[in-house]
């Protein structure tokens, strides 16, 4: 978001446009650069109050990818012009800000700032097993207990579940190709499920 005030460690420049953001605490910044034939400097500055990277100032949107170079600057209150030291492509490419655009408008700021939100908190509840979907009863996550046995239906056709060992028992239902059950005991061709009367 745009600011109009900006730290005492950051009073070595003069700003003409800064904007901060909220997660980082990273500043965004056009500043006076007279040594520059635009005679200004895009800078990106961390929550140290390093400047980290540069870009020609002129516009009012920064350029992107290569347009940006690494900065070795200490954090300090010294003239920017006495510590200026550009890198040439030695740095980090993965580092530079490959996408930059202008976001014309409180309320689309607002949107981003509610779907960073809404996406922080996903996340942390998902970290925590909070609102998980429940695993498939079939799958692996659904039947995988420790300690026990666990199959795999192969046949592509499935397998059908008895009541008892046997073929000519009563159907119970049936299992499709690549299902995981648990099993406790083999007789014959059969597998007693190990959660109820069940052989499949």
């Amino acid at each position: 978001a745009r600011v109009h005030q900006v730290p005492a460690g950051l009073h070595r420049h003069t700003f003409m446009l800064a904007y901060k953001n909220e997660q980082s605490g990273m500043v965004l910044a056009l500043v006076q650069a007279t040594q520059t034939p635009e005679g200004s400097q895009w800078l990106l500055i961390d929550s140290d109050f390093r400047d980290r990277f540069a870009s020609s100032g002129g516009g009012i949107l920064p350029g992107s990818g290569e347009k940006w170079r690494h900065l070795y600057r200490p954090a300090s209150e010294e003239k920017p012009a006495e510590l200026a030291k550009v890198g040439s492509d030695d740095g980090d490419w993965n580092e530079y800000p490959w996408q930059v655009v202008g976001i014309m408008g409180e309320s689309m700021l607002k949107n981003l700032r509610n779907h960073i939100l809404l996406r922080e908190s996903t996340i942390s509840k998902a970290m925590r097993g909070v609102g998980l979907p429940a695993p498939s009863q079939g799958g692996l996550e659904g039947v995988w207990r420790e300690g026990a046995w666990i199959y795999r239906v192969t046949d592509t056709q499935g397998v059908t579940v008895h009541t008892l060992p046997r073929s000519n028992s009563t159907q119970l239902g049936s299992m499709s190709f690549g299902e995981y059950v648990r099993g406790t005991l083999h007789r014959g061709r059969f597998l007693k499920l190990d959660d109820t009367e069940r052989w499949g």
